[in-house]
């Protein structure tokens, strides 16, 4: 079973990477070229 920590600590991974993914994307938003 979870515990509530590690529910904390997943969501924090999720945000972590919508945010790197977010600042990604605003750096290249004058390009069209997405490299993964």
């Amino acid at each position: 079973m979870e515990n509530q920590f590690d529910k904390t600590q997943k969501i924090a991974g999720i945000n972590s990477k919508l945010n790197q993914f977010a600042k990604l994307a605003h750096s290249m938003d004058k390009t069209e070229n997405f490299e993964y």
